[in-house]
């Protein structure tokens, strides 16, 4: 093998033991993101994951339709988080309630508002936990849907 083939295959090496990182247009990294499953059956969202585990790894959690994807979208704000929390379920096992906006950026829909994601940026603090709001509209307009689940961080 010559010296050429080598550090080719060196350099293939070295690119393949990189993690894969998404990139939004605006050039927003999103390592590892959490996927959320959001359904929408009879006007009602559910969650089926229920509360949403997010792991030191996870630098983003994307929320993705699961049924009826082509009749709602994400709107711009479709997904916020609470600042100011009410005592979450004690099942949760909560440590801290930090504010959102110290962990939490660039939160906005992508793919025209079929999926939604928010970038991870803040110190991973395992136990803290974030009330947050899911809100949907039909596709073809109409008055928007929510719920309000909870993640946290593991």
């Amino acid at each position: 093998m010559n010296r050429s083939n080598l550090a080719g295959a060196a350099a293939l090496v070295a690119l393949a033991a990189c993690a894969p990182i998404e990139r939004d247009l605006d050039g927003t990294a999103a390592r590892f993101p959490r996927s959320v499953t959001v359904n929408v059956v009879s006007g009602v969202i559910t969650v089926p994951e229920g509360s949403v585990e997010l792991y030191e790894n996870n630098g983003a959690i994307r929320w993705n339709f699961g049924s009826n994807p082509a009749s709602y979208v994400f709107p711009k704000g479709g997904i916020k988080f609470d600042r100011h929390p009410p005592v979450p379920p004690a099942s949760l096992g909560c440590t801290s309630l930090p504010d959102p906006d110290t962990v939490f950026k660039n939160c906005k829909p992508r793919d025209h508002g079929e999926s939604f994601q928010c970038v991870k940026t803040g110190q991973h603090v395992v136990g803290a936990c974030f009330k947050y709001d899911i809100k949907v509209e039909p596709s073809g307009g109409g008055t928007a849907i929510a719920l309000d689940p909870w993640a946290k961080l593991k």
